[in-house]
């Protein structure tokens, strides 16, 4: 499916105002009934308190994803060969040498 070209309304990224004004009513709220509400997380029961604790954590902390890699056989087996395929030339052995140095290794 083509993408259509953008003419008009919000640019990409800027913040739904309806979405803005109301994460600023739900904050003010927030913090002018802190207290009652630290009052209140106090007096739940310790199931109830963790359980509210870690969905606070959702908002707290960035969740990570799971990184997935996929790495065929045959790549890898590729890989392997050319670690152990002779040096060609003087050249590629300097350079070798030069990788081998900057990791705090030496080679004779």
């Amino acid at each position: 499916m083509a993408r259509r070209i953008k003419t008009g309304g919000r640019q990409q990224g800027t913040p739904n105002k309806l979405t803005r004004e109301l994460r600023e009513i739900i904050n003010d709220f927030l913090q002018d009934n802190i207290e009652n509400v630290k009052k209140d997380f106090k007096s739940l029961e310790p199931k109830d308190r963790v359980k509210i604790y870690i969905e606070l954590l959702n908002y707290g902390l960035p969740k990570l994803q799971a990184i997935q890699a996929e790495v065929s056989v045959e790549e890898e087996q590729n890989r392997i060969r050319q670690l152990f395929e002779p040096v060609k030339d003087a050249a590629e052995l300097n350079r070798l040498k030069k990788i081998i140095a900057k990791h705090g290794f030496t080679c004779s």
